[in-house]
């Protein structure tokens, strides 16, 4: 899948959006972007821990693109508004978490998809087997 290409400066604006930090017609402050930076490398870090991978780089700057995939990009920008809330104090709406909630199957179909394509890259032994007798590959 080709990377999206979204901006740190993207994720993290809409992110603050979201929880009502700034407006819409508004730019993030340098300290702003700062944080919002550092919470995305955590939160991308445990998730790449937490169960396959996106593919994500850590970013240094605002105007660093995004190295995951297309469809992570909502998923990321929502989960990070849920993360910024505590630096900034801010209150998460209940939509803002049901809406993150439900685009982490989004994210979990990735990591599938990831799991799946590295499995295929495995090459089993010529003669697997499980219980005496039984091939773990055809019963």
């Amino acid at each position: 899948m080709t990377p999206t290409a979204a901006t740190g400066s993207q994720v993290i604006t809409d992110a603050l959006i979201d929880i009502n930090v700034i407006r819409e017609t508004q730019t993030p402050t340098p300290s702003q972007f700062n944080t919002g930076i550092r919470k995305l490398n955590e939160m991308m870090a445990e998730w790449e821990l937490d169960g396959g991978s996106l593919g994500y780089t850590p970013i240094g700057t605002p105007t660093d693109i995004l190295s995951v995939p297309d469809g992570a990009v909502k998923a990321i920008k929502l989960h990070l508004a849920i993360a910024l809330c505590v630096p900034f104090g801010a209150t998460a709406s209940i939509e803002l978490v049901g809406e993150a909630s439900k685009s982490m199957d989004v994210i979990n179909r990735l990591r599938a998809k990831d799991v799946q394509a590295n499995l295929g890259e495995l090459p089993l032994p010529a003669n697997i087997t499980g219980w005496p007798g039984r091939s773990i590959l055809t019963g």
